[in-house]
C-alpha cells in the first residue's frame, strides 16, 4: 500500500506483514484504545491497542513523543521509521524520537481487534 506522506510517497506494510525480521517499518493503524498508561516521577508511557484490517497490536509511546492532537481513540495515523519488536512472539510497534507520524489520508473502517 503507498500513501503520499510530506512529499513522498511511502510503502506501508499492513499488520500481518510484520515478521521477526522486521525492526523498523511503516505502517498505517486505526488507534482502537489506549490500554495502560505508566507514570514514574516526570516520566509516562503510554499503551495503545493499534490495527488494521489484517490484526491489531500495542503501540508503546513516550510521553515525550505523545501529542494529545494525533492519539484521538478511532483516528487513523501513518507511522514512517517506527520500530517493531517482537516480545513473546508477538510484535509491537514502539514510537522513536525519529519515527514521524501523521494523521492518515486512507481512513479504516473495519479493524481487526485480535492481537497477532
Amino acid at each position: 500500500m503507498e500513501e503520499k506522506f510530506g512529499t513522498q510517497n511511502q510503502k506501508f506494510l499492513t499488520v500481518s506483514q510484520l515478521q521477526q525480521t522486521t525492526t523498523v517499518t511503516n505502517i498505517i493503524v486505526k488507534l482502537v484504545s489506549q490500554d495502560l498508561t505508566v507514570s514514574s516521577g516526570t516520566k509516562c508511557v503510554y499503551e495503545f491497542l493499534v490495527g488494521d484490517e489484517t490484526g491489531a497490536v500495542p503501540l508503546i509511546v513516550s510521553g515525550k513523543l505523545f501529542k494529545k492532537e494525533i492519539f484521538k481513540i478511532g483516528s487513523t495515523i501513518s507511522l514512517v521509521d517506527v520500530q517493531c519488536q517482537f516480545i513473546v512472539d508477538s510484535p509491537t510497534l514502539i514510537l522513536t524520537q525519529f519515527t514521524k507520524i501523521q494523521q492518515s489520508e486512507k481512513q479504516l473502517k473495519s479493524v481487526q481487534t485480535s492481537l497477532l
